[in-house]
């Protein structure tokens, strides 16, 4: 049986790198944005008549007419001012005005969506690949005291294995599994081991739903998000 205890948060040390292009015919005013973002994202300038590079991510415009020459690059077109009058942009085709004392923490927000995006497809993945495993899989909150720890998830092998429903299993905690049999000097010393953030492997006597006892190998592995912390 693969134990986890935790689910890995999966955030990356740092926030992705994004590729802006400044569209603008003042050169002067660009090259200042620019400066502004150069620690932030990979930045270039350009003039209206040069087009957008490509595979950048953004495109900032400072002049909204160049808004329909750009805007068929890509659908991240955003128009950088001082102010804006909403009411000039009916059926201009832009993703959004960024005020310009702003703009880093737009640039920002941006790579914190793509940060949530690809942990959405990790854990997507994570789970198929937990839900399809033959080795039964539970995962719990970290923390041990009662009534914890809760359990989070179960894959399908580890219901054929109890005899239980993920519905009866989660929320609970995976003492419900102990009985008769079950080895309480193993589940101190594991718990100690948890305790100092380290794996562990054991074996005792756990029971199913019906009260059956069946033998039952743990692995057992505390998992991090990025700042090393088990959550």
């Amino acid at each position: 049986m693969l134990t986890f205890e935790g689910v890995q948060g999966n955030m990356t040390d740092a926030l992705p790198v994004i590729s802006i292009a400044i569209v603008s015919n003042d050169m002067s005013y660009a090259q200042t944005l620019q400066a502004d973002l150069l620690d932030v994202a990979r930045v270039q300038c350009v003039s209206a008549a040069e087009g957008v590079p490509d595979e950048v991510d953004i495109v900032l415009i400072t002049d909204l007419a160049d808004a329909a020459r750009v805007s068929s690059a890509t659908d991240q077109v955003y128009w950088v001012t001082d102010s804006a009058a909403l009411g000039v942009l009916d059926d201009v085709p832009i993703a959004g005005v960024w005020l310009r004392p702003f703009v880093r923490r737009e640039v920002y927000q941006q790579q914190q969506r793509v940060v949530q995006q690809q942990q959405l497809v990790q854990l997507q993945i994570f789970k198929q690949t937990c839900d399809s495993a033959v080795e039964a899989v539970v995962i719990t909150e970290a923390d041990l005291d009662t009534p914890g720890p809760r359990i989070v998830y179960v894959n399908h092998a580890f219901c054929e294995m109890t005899g239980y429903s993920s519905s009866e299993l989660i929320g609970k905690s995976p003492r419900i599994l102990q009985g008769v049999g079950t080895d309480y000097d193993m589940l101190k010393r594991l718990r100690e081991s948890l305790e100092r953030g380290h794996s562990f492997q054991g074996e005792t006597v756990n029971h199913r739903k019906d009260g059956r006892p069946y033998i039952v190998e743990w692995n057992i592995e505390p998992l991090r998000n990025a700042q090393g912390d088990i959550t």
